[in-house]
């Protein structure tokens, strides 16, 4: 039986699903629980406890959508952690240093007022924004940690 007292959800987890998360993307991949667009989440409203995304909501249409159904879906007091790339990880995809190049329609460039503004909006408390080591040896990323 689920208990859903622990339930966690990774979106846009793509190949590289958190441990111990269920796992949502638009495309199937073997770690891929829920196919599905994080503008229009499937998923009832309150039940999970912590929301993760790294790198997913800055290449989705609406943000501001993405946001607000991942406040809908936490419970109560449930965590959200977002990471998402700064001017450095924009820069890269745009002049072709990134090994995603070309392969999104969206790329939403974030400074820490922007993201903490937009998450404002969704209905979260408790913004606090970071800037943490990215995997490019360059820049940093940001991570985000909020709540319901």
């Amino acid at each position: 039986m689920l208990n859903t007292d622990q339930l966690k959800l990774d979106i846009g987890c793509g190949p590289y699903k958190e441990s111990k998360f269920l796992g949502l993307d638009f495309v199937k991949t073997k770690e891929t629980d829920i196919v599905a667009d994080s503008e229009n989440l499937p998923i009832k409203e309150g039940c999970f406890n912590y929301v993760f995304s790294r790198r997913c909501i800055q290449h989705v249409k609406s943000d501001s959508r993405a946001f607000k159904e991942i406040h809908r879906m936490l419970k109560a007091h449930g965590k959200f952690e977002l990471i998402v790339s700064s001017i450095y990880g924009y820069l890269f995809y745009k002049f072709g240093l990134s090994q995603s190049r070309g392969k999104y329609k969206v790329f939403h460039l974030y400074l820490q007022n922007k993201l903490k503004n937009r998450l404002k909006e969704a209905g979260f408390l408790n913004i606090k924004i970071t800037k943490v080591k990215s995997t490019r040896k360059i820049g940093y990323d940001f991570r985000a940690i909020c709540e319901k």
